[in-house]
């Protein structure tokens, strides 16, 4: 029987896993960094780290208002601003009575740390101060790649902006940043493509088991679907996928997996071909699939 894409997409990427891992990289260009005082270019520590990362700003410059104003700068109208916190040290004379040869009392400083917190301001709600940006990309549109995403019935709202690329269940939302920061086109719809097939899971959907990142393990197989999908839709569409990268992606995530072996991958290759063909609308087979063939003969 003559193999389909599938089949041919799922084979390359078993063989490529057999030769080893290899680096994966990001696919968009960013600042990047961890967040960061503009003014005097010291890292945030802690827990502001954590709290100044939650936003969605692609910038992790920031500044308090009055550093914006004595740099010449001014501050978009009704923009808002970010919290970080820090220790206040106050320091309390306390009485205590002591031994000495005067037997008399006297006082020490008790340090009181109490919880304070200021405001700052990113970047992105700056105006008039020359912040570092991230290289910017023109790209033809490549159509075969626009009509599968065009053509996804009950397709998630898909958000552009920030400096990640995320499928939100909650919302039912993806997030990528702009066409324009990815190195080249394919790499813009190959990560789109990658979060789509996440969002196929949603109850609205296919209706998989979407895990919560705290669960390693159904969390890894959840992104080894999303990774073998990508590749299916990108064949679909006649964009040059670099299956080294696909395959590098794989085994980051497989080696939380209890079971690495070929088993695996076919498992989750079975999942992204119903995903894939839920996107571009193709009929799913009423037949067992892979997987289940497989455990039925286990």
């Amino acid at each position: 029987m003559k193999a389909s894409v599938y089949d041919i997409v799922t084979r390359k990427i078993i063989d490529g896993l057999k030769m080893g891992n290899i680096p994966w990289k990001k696919n968009w260009t960013s600042i990047g960094g961890l967040p960061k005082n503009f003014a005097s270019g010291r890292h945030y520590r802690g827990v502001n780290q954590l709290l100044l990362a939650l936003n969605e700003y692609e910038s992790p410059y920031y500044l308090t208002f009055n550093q914006v104003q004595s740099m010449g700068g001014t501050i978009k109208k009704g923009s808002s601003s970010e919290q970080v916190v820090f220790w206040k040290v106050y320091k309390k004379p306390v009485k205590t009575s002591s031994k000495t040869h005067e037997d008399k009392a006297h006082e020490i400083l008790q340090k009181r740390f109490v919880l304070r917190y200021y405001n700052v301001f990113n970047s992105a709600v700056i105006e008039g101060i020359d912040f570092p940006q991230p290289q910017q990309y023109d790209h033809e549109p490549i159509n075969a790649a626009v009509d599968v995403w065009n053509h996804f019935r009950n397709r998630p709202e898909l958000n552009t902006g920030g400096n990640y690329a995320s499928y939100s269940p909650k919302h039912d939302r993806i997030t990528l940043p702009p066409v324009e920061r990815f190195v080249t086109a394919e790499e813009y719809h190959k990560t789109l493509f990658h979060e789509a097939i996440h969002s196929t899971g949603h109850r609205s959907r296919l209706n998989r088991e979407l895990h919560a990142a705290t669960d390693t393990e159904g969390y890894s197989f959840e992104e080894l679907i999303a990774e073998i999908g990508a590749a299916f839709l990108c064949a679909h569409a006649g964009i040059h996928h670099d299956e080294t990268n696909t395959q590098a992606y794989i085994n980051g995530w497989i080696s939380f997996l209890e079971n690495q072996n070929v088993r695996t991958i076919i498992r989750a290759a079975s999942k992204a071909k119903k995903a894939a063909q839920y996107i571009l609308g193709e009929s799913l087979p009423h037949d067992q699939d892979a997987e289940t063939a497989n455990e039925n003969s286990n």
